[in-house]
């Protein structure tokens, strides 16, 4: 039966059948496809939607300090995800071509992110320090990167970074593991140079066991125009 039907629509009379993909073409079934993937996204909004009602409440209700928990909300949310990702990846991948391959998955994301970015900070991005303005207010970055930051110029910065803030908070918490640690800072520059579009990043990095000594900073950061 499956080799004699290959329908390329549904206009034919009512088959009596649930789920009978076998029975349709593959242009039927790829565009079948896409209304699915439309779908699974359109889930966590209808979901979200229905069980908001009784608070009555959007974001652009929210006052500042109850957006600020939201964003830190978003953030950690934001990070467990990724995390998760390297997670899945890592059962059905080589370890290192998935690491390998972190660096194209953060362009997709800046390329999606930046732009909106640039706009709610009103500044379009031509120096360093209009990069660094962006990434210290992305979704990825903002919980990370603290330390001491040292202007040059606008196209010449040093952070000195006290302490990865986002990887030790997770290794505390038992979700990350430490030697996922060392290896994410050993992928670091190539993860977040794309934050930086015509720039030049260079890191010096912890010793592997990630002890620093007592006044030292965790790591350097120097970003250049290339």
């Amino acid at each position: 039966m499956a080799d004699e039907l290959n329908y390329d629509d549904y206009t034919h009379d009512f088959m009596g059948k649930v789920g009978n993909i076998e029975d349709f073409s593959r242009d039927f079934l790829f565009k079948l496809a896409r209304v699915f993937e439309d779908t699974i996204n359109y889930l966590y909004h209808a979901q979200t939607t229905v069980f908001a009602r009784p608070f009555d409440c959007q974001t652009e209700d929210l006052t500042k300090p109850a957006l600020m928990r939201l964003i830190e909300g978003y953030w950690d949310q934001y990070l467990k995800a990724q995390n998760l990702w390297l997670d899945s990846w890592t059962k059905l991948v080589p370890t290192e071509e998935v690491w390998n391959l972190q660096p194209e998955v953060y362009k997709l994301i800046i390329a999606y992110e930046y732009p909106k970015l640039a706009k709610v900070c009103k500044i379009e991005p031509k120096y360093v320090v209009d990069y660094l303005k962006l990434a210290c207010v992305s979704i990825d970055g903002t919980m990370g990167y603290g330390g001491k930051y040292e202007v040059i110029d606008r196209d010449h910065v040093v952070l000195k970074m006290r302490r990865c803030e986002v990887m030790q908070k997770y290794m505390d918490e038992g979700l990350y593991p430490p030697e996922r640690a060392w290896t994410n800072c050993t992928f670091e520059q190539r993860i977040s140079e794309p934050f930086f579009p015509g720039c030049k990043l260079e890191i010096k990095l912890p010793p592997p066991d990630l002890k620093i000594p007592a006044g030292e900073p965790f790591c350097v950061w120097t970003y250049t125009r290339q």
